[in-house]
């Protein structure tokens, strides 16, 4: 018998699987997948696109995420145009827009976008300086008055802001903080609101 299993063990050995490779897909790299995670932005808004207004576009996007805006709040700078929105930018801070003397605006942050110019304000508001201080006069052409091109370069930018966001209420610097603040003074908040009225 040992002979004989021995004879026919050939047939009973296991033969030897073929190693197998794991087929590979191949990428479809025709389409590019977006991320569940990362939305895309919604468009901004451009309330203040106006015929009627200078304005230059310096915005500094995304810094400190976004807001629904429901009240303005005025301020002054107590400084130099330029360098006020140089070193506002390089410390995190900054307004929405900056008036200058002849009328001409600057947007610094979209309107939709949270910027730190009020403490314990910023969320809701948009901010909107002047430049110089309207209590003394310092660093002012006329005086502690806003020019006629200030005023009218607020009153239509915030007529712009109205109709495009629920703007409830305009305060001041000193009126929301007025232990800290005295900007701007109550005569420049008069000119605006009287030119608004007009």
């Amino acid at each position: 018998m040992k002979n004989a299993f021995g004879r026919f063990s050939r047939y009973f050995r296991r033969k030897p699987k073929p190693d197998k490779k794991p087929a590979t897909r191949q990428k479809n790299t025709s389409r590019v997948r977006r991320s569940p995670f990362t939305p895309p932005a919604p468009p901004q808004p451009q309330p203040e696109r106006s015929s009627n207004m200078n304005i230059e576009y310096r915005d500094q996007l995304d810094q400190h995420g976004r807001h629904t805006p429901r009240r303005i709040i005025l301020h002054h700078t107590n400084g130099y145009f330029e360098s006020s929105i140089e070193y506002l930018a390089k410390v995190g801070y900054g307004y929405h827009y900056l008036i200058d003397f002849d009328g001409k605006i600057v947007r610094c942050v979209p309107p939709d976008q949270l910027c730190y110019h009020a403490k314990n304000h910023n969320t809701g508001s948009i901010g909107i300086a002047f430049n110089g201080d309207t209590n003394t006069g310092e660093l002012r052409p006329d005086g502690p008055a806003l020019t006629e091109h200030e005023v009218l370069a607020a009153s239509t930018l915030i007529r712009e802001l109205r109709r495009t966001f629920e703007i409830k209420e305009i305060r001041t610097h000193a009126e929301v903080d007025p232990k800290r603040k005295q900007d701007i003074s109550p005569a420049a908040k008069k000119q605006i609101l009287d030119a608004l009225d007009a």
